[in-house]
């Protein structure tokens, strides 16, 4: 074959083909910076939650020996360590009957700055305390903790979080 009779082909990319493979990776970086922010902001909810185990730890505490849930953190027997600064997104904690509020602030992320999550005693059948979390709904047979004793009772409060940035445990 001569050379003049073959066929030029062209040994780069079209311009329309550089524009197609631009798109699809803007739209998959775009993709991935959302999911990132996502999941960043997922973890500072995350250890807001974490930074209270002290809290729901003292609160069972009062409870199983005063029969009672503690209006507020003053009713406390003792101050549990490291619940105030345990986490630095967090900005306010306060007690409820029992039920743990958390109010995210100005060093969480725009997105859950100044929302609240609420960690709600339940107790089962057996006298056993199970925290809920967020907006979850609770388990067949769990009833608010002071139910059995008659007592206050804490009441389930609506988180203020987008359900997606609340881990699993709390949607």
């Amino acid at each position: 074959m001569r050379r003049a009779d073959r066929i030029d082909t062209a040994l780069g990319f079209t311009l329309t083909e550089l524009t197609l493979v631009l798109l699809v990776t803007a739209v998959i970086v775009s993709v991935a910076v959302s999911a990132y922010q996502t999941y960043s902001i997922r973890a500072e909810v995350t250890a807001g939650i974490a930074g209270s185990e002290n809290l729901k730890a003292a609160v069972a505490r009062a409870y199983l020996t005063e029969r009672s849930t503690p209006r507020s953190v003053r009713d406390l027997p003792e101050r549990p360590g490291g619940w105030d600064n345990a986490s630095n997104v967090v900005s306010v904690v306060n007690v409820v009957d029992g039920r743990i509020d958390l109010r995210y602030g100005g060093g969480a992320d725009p997105a859950i700055a100044g929302r609240s999550l609420s960690l709600t005693p339940y107790e089962t059948a057996d006298l056993e305390i199970v925290w809920i979390c967020g907006n979850r709904i609770p388990g067949p047979g769990l009833k608010l903790l002071g139910f059995s004793a008659g007592g206050r009772q804490p009441m389930q409060a609506a988180t203020t979080i987008e359900a997606r940035y609340l881990p699993p445990s709390c949607r």
